[in-house]
């Protein structure tokens, strides 16, 4: 019974991290939508952007295990994804940390806890024709995310 319970517990704290990489990885070869992957070993080589004078990236590069990046200009696909990428975020263990709606575009920020103290974030910006995501994992924290988008 202990075994069934901690294989359970595996299969849902992996549910999350699949249901977003699903939603990059379904639309990543569609006509209209552009996505990025930057793994870990790019990001420690984007470290060295701290002796470039951008020490705020570098100091970020650092913490960040991935990024992935999601945009979409295409209108009669940003609905699709809009409502792929909220089922997603709606469940799976994120929360939901910041929302602003300005001149009809809206921003969600989500974070979830992984283990080993790691964080996910997730910025969620819709507009009437656009729609991107990017989503951030490592041992970053909201404070972090925050120094990071000031001022940029």
């Amino acid at each position: 019974m202990k075994q069934l319970l901690t294989f359970a517990l595996m299969m849902l704290l992996s549910t999350g991290a699949q249901a977003q990489k699903e939603v990059f990885d379904k639309y990543e070869d569609t006509k209209g939508v552009s996505t990025v992957f930057v793994s870990k070993a790019m990001l420690n080589l984007a470290g060295g952007f701290a002796a470039l004078g951008d020490k705020k990236l570098g100091r970020m590069a650092g913490k960040m295990d991935n990024i992935r990046i999601m945009n979409c200009e295409d209108r009669g696909l940003v609905e699709k994804i809009k409502r792929d990428a909220q089922a997603a975020y709606g469940k799976n263990g994120y929360e939901e940390m910041m929302r602003m709606n300005e001149d009809g575009e809206r921003v969600v920020i989500y974070q979830r806890a992984l283990k080993g103290g790691k964080s996910e974030f997730a910025l969620f910006t819709v507009g009437d024709t656009e729609l991107s995501i990017i989503n951030i994992s490592g041992t970053i924290t909201l404070e972090d995310m925050k120094q990071f988008t000031a001022n940029q």
